[in-house]
């Protein structure tokens, strides 16, 4: 057994806004993780609607060769409620994040032996503990494995995607598994699967799920130096329902690298990545594709700039409630010098409704890394790493900064984060971002990365987790987490949420609550992506004593809800699932 040291270090940061024009976003709090006095970075986030922040990274134990999960939980106020780390192999680096039913889930790669196997886990939300059944491994023989991503089915199934690497033909391949919820060894399997026939490598980057639990992944296809966005769909057994490829038609033994993968509440499919345009080298644009429930490519648009050499790049993609697209890149870096972040919307159609490009300026150039969006479409987010070129220019600096733009796509105000840990700024520090996060109803953005310091002793990296509070709603895949003891102690509660009834229920169903004693109490109905869409009762004064309030749902669609019974001084707060079912 490893011998483990984890504790928090001051993060010190320099923030400051970039306009004044209607500032909405609240720096909160931001905390580093340094598990064993070496190397660390946080790679993954995810979020609960009651406002705790859930960390995946790893840390260095020994040696370059020796890494460990470290996964994390903060509540609201930033304070670290565990950590565990998990050390199955020599090597272990998480690459993914979800929470769901009072459980996190973290899948990435372990090294056992010669190769890597995909591990994945499964802790409980309240003090960190691995239920029976749980973890679990998938090896191919003579081949590395890595899970990319892990989603959380309806029924609590655990969906794992990632990519095969193999020694000879085909030298890579989609692997996509279904876990049930009590693990035990027990799954279901897509792939590996050669897409393009022989020569062919397949590189997964990114998979989604629906309301109906079917399963969308996409990544690259290549046969004959020609790589191609390739997208697939798999009903919630994993039997494939249909794959499609993208391949620029100006192009040939071109590559059209896919970044993200969404669903709109529709059942389209969306799709953007970086594609060759041709000519010369680099000429790429943004090329974004969308494709009905049945696989049918409705629209493609390309997005492309004449600008500092004619290089962008997707890196992130979201949608909000009204089935608008947002899509965060970077334009001109790879040129050298210059560049700088781009921002924009397009419709249901692939209309470009705007198109906003911050830090051109020669001497700050950024490279963009997540988006996010609030549930109405008015105000999006972008996180991005910005350079400040010093001399000599191996000493560049690096901060990690937030972008709000209004409905309209013009920048608004901004934060800079530069984690000076008192060096002057002389060989750093440098600050990046890898991951982000939004917890629903809460309105507040998480933020995962690493930053360094080249006069500490730990190697200069550490993994960081920024809190950033946006002032309005997110639609987000944010859990709804049954809120429990924050420790071991498990203290009385002072009031019941009971399991409404019936459910499912046409249309209407009872929802019980009982208090202790006499407060002010909101009850409000959620549906799945977050978004609130009933308020039964707000801030209203009960008696102590048994209540009982009605949800009609004669005027909502078929589906599953959440409904929260909550109060202002946070004493009560929980969350259960119903089925509305017509």
């Amino acid at each position: 057994m490893k011998a483990r040291q984890f504790y928090l270090a001051a993060l010190f940061l320099w923030v400051y806004s970039l306009h004044s024009n209607g500032q909405t976003l609240s720096f909160q709090w931001s905390r580093q993780f340094d598990a064993y006095g070496l190397k660390n970075m946080t790679k993954a986030v995810a979020a609960d609607v009651n406002g705790n922040v859930y960390t995946a990274g790893w840390s260095q134990h020994g040696s370059a060769s020796d890494e460990d999960y470290v996964i994390s939980k903060y509540n609201s106020a930033g304070t670290r409620k565990w950590t565990v780390a998990w050390n199955p192999g020599s090597i272990d680096e998480p690459a993914s994040i979800a929470v769901s039913g009072g459980y996190v889930y973290v899948t990435g790669k372990t090294k056992q032996g010669s190769y890597n196997v995909i591990g994945t886990t499964k802790l409980d939300t309240t003090v960190g503990n691995t239920p029976s059944g749980w973890p679990e491994y998938f090896s191919s023989t003579g081949a590395n494995s890595e899970g990319v991503v892990v989603k959380v089915g309806q029924a609590g199934d655990v969906f794992v995607a990632g990519t095969i690497y193999k020694t000879t033909s085909p030298y890579a391949d989609y692997i996509v598994l279904k876990y049930p919820p009590s693990g035990g060894s027990t799954f279901t399997q897509y792939g590996p699967e050669d897409i393009s026939g022989q020569g062919s490598a397949d590189t997964l980057v990114d998979m989604v799920l629906d309301a109906n639990d079917n399963v969308y992944v996409a990544g690259s296809t290549t046969t004959s130096g020609n790589e191609n966005y390739c997208a697939i769909k798999l009903n919630s057994s994993l039997v494939q329902q249909w794959m499609k490829q993208y391949d620029y038609t100006g192009v040939s033994n071109g590559y059209d690298c896919p970044a993200k993968i969404s669903v709109d509440r529709s059942l389209n499919v969306i799709v953007t990545g970086t594609s060759f345009g041709g000519s010369f080298y680099p000429n790429d644009d943004i090329a974004t594709v969308k494709y009905n429930s049945s696989g049918t490519q409705l629209y493609v648009v390309r997005q492309t700039e004449n600008l500092y050499g004619s290089w962008e790049s997707a890196a992130d993609m979201v949608l909000d409630t009204n089935n608008n697209i947002y899509i965060t890149g970077s334009i001109g870096y790879q040129r050298g010098g210059g560049g700088g972040l781009i921002a924009m919307k397009y419709d249901t159609t692939l209309t470009q409704k705007w198109y906003t490009r911050v830090c051109g300026a020669l001497s700050s150039p950024a490279l963009a890394r997540r988006i996010a969006v609030d549930a109405g479409g008015n105000n999006t987010y972008t996180v991005f790493q910005v350079f400040s070129f010093t001399t000599p220019v191996w000493t560049t600096n690096k901060d990690i900064l937030i972008q709000r733009y209004d409905a309209s796509g013009h920048a608004q105000e901004g934060i800079r984060f530069d984690a000076s840990f008192g060096d002057g700024g002389i060989y750093g520090p440098k600050d990046s971002a890898t991951s982000i996060a939004t917890d629903g109803v809460g309105g507040n953005i998480f933020i995962g990365g690493t930053t360094t310091s080249t006069l500490d002793t730990n190697q200069g990296l550490y993994g960081v987790v920024l809190k950033v509070n946006a002032g309005t709603a997110f639609r987000s895949s944010a859990a709804f987490v049954s809120v429990g003891p924050e420790n071991a102690f498990v203290a009385p509660r002072s009031y019941q949420l009971s399991q409404n009834y019936p459910n499912p229920f046409n249309p209407s169903t009872r929802i019980n609550f009982t208090l202790s004693s006499p407060g002010s109490i909101s009850l409000k109905v959620y549906d799945i992506t977050g978004r609130e869409v009933e308020t039964l009762t707000s801030n209203q004064y009960y008696s102590a004593g048994a209540h009982e309030i009605r949800f009609d749902g004669s005027n909502h669609a078929s589906g599953i809800y959440f409904y929260r019974l909550f109060s202002a001084d946070g004493k009560i707060n929980e969350v259960k699932k119903m089925v509305l079912m017509k």
